[in-house]
């Protein structure tokens, strides 16, 4: 009997390396997550670039308004005719109780100024009153810087005047004269009454305490005041009901020791140029019956109404 023959066994086969090793699904499945972390990544950075170069062209842009706007309002200002150190400083004791000046002079080819500055103990008085010269001086440097042709420098005197000093109010006038060649050198005022404590500017109706009765006769004696200076220099009459109201008489003076109210009033600034200056002046007495209040009291001397007769 023939032998069985055994089954003839195949070589076996050299094990694989891992290279070559078939892919598996769960290999192909890998790879794709392994992009996508990749490329988060690389965004990433390409947002950080972007934001950045937005924050850039934003602050780029900001710098050009800013500078626009800045060429725009440096425009319209009035430049410097002349520099800081054409300009001295010098402070004295004035003749007032309680108030020291501050000058500032400046002398160049084109202009030659002579400024007074009243220094209260307040600040807020100082600066509602530097305020006033400052617009004055900006609009005299501006017509000095631009005039082209003069033959001598054009000329600006500003100095003030204090006419009633009491503990509770102080009244201040400022005088502006600019001289710029022209037809007619430049006159003009103003004119305050402050409350000492707090710095505020003291109006009519302050004065009156909102009496539209008494404000209205202290406009009306102010009227027949002009009418009366009017016709002691022989000019022609005017209808004063438009110009000479509340309103345009709201700042005033106290003078003449505390008995008078005054507003002295420049060169075409509420009547025509060829009536020049002028100061109205309205006694206390003659308006005291609308006057008999606290504040009219502590401002100014309100003598008391007659008695009435029985």
């Amino acid at each position: 009997m023939p032998a069985k023959k055994s089954p003839r066994k195949s070589p076996a086969k050299p094990p694989a390396s891992k290279t070559d090793k078939p892919k598996s699904a769960g290999n192909k499945a890998a790879k794709p997550k392994h992009t996508r972390r990749i490329a988060k990544t690389k965004t990433k950075p390409a947002k950080w670039r972007n934001a950045l170069i937005a924050i850039l062209l934003l602050t780029a842009m900001a710098a050009v308004l800013s500078g626009l706007v800045y060429a725009y309002f440096n425009q319209l200002s009035p430049r410097r005719p002349t520099a800081l150190s054409d300009e001295q400083y010098y402070f004295t004791d004035s003749r007032y109780s309680g108030i020291r000046s501050k000058f500032v002079t400046r002398q160049t080819n084109r202009e030659k100024v002579s400024i007074e500055y009243p220094l209260t103990k307040n600040n807020k008085i100082n600066k509602t009153v530097a305020q006033a010269i400052d617009r004055a001086d900006s609009d005299f440097r501006y017509a000095a810087t631009n005039i082209l042709t003069f033959d001598q420098p054009l000329t600006e005197t500003i100095s003030y005047q204090v006419t009633h000093n009491n503990s509770v109010a102080l009244s201040i006038i400022v005088n502006i004269k600019q001289d710029m060649h022209g037809a007619h050198p430049v006159s003009l005022t103003h004119f305050w009454t402050f409350d000492k404590k707090s710095g505020e500017v003291i109006s009519l109706s302050d004065l009156t305490e909102q009496s539209e009765k008494a404000a209205g006769e202290i406009v009306a004696a102010a009227r027949n005041n002009i009418n009366e200076t009017i016709k002691q220099r022989q000019q022609a009459e005017l209808d004063l009901n438009e110009t000479i109201t509340q309103e345009t008489l709201s700042n005033f003076v106290i003078t003449d020791g505390g008995n008078s109210l005054a507003w002295p009033i420049g060169q075409a600034s509420l009547l025509p140029s060829a009536y020049g200056e002028m100061t109205i002046k309205v006694p206390i007495a003659a308006v005291a019956k609308y006057l008999q209040n606290p504040t009219a009291r502590k401002l100014a001397n309100v003598p008391k109404p007659p008695e009435p007769k029985p």
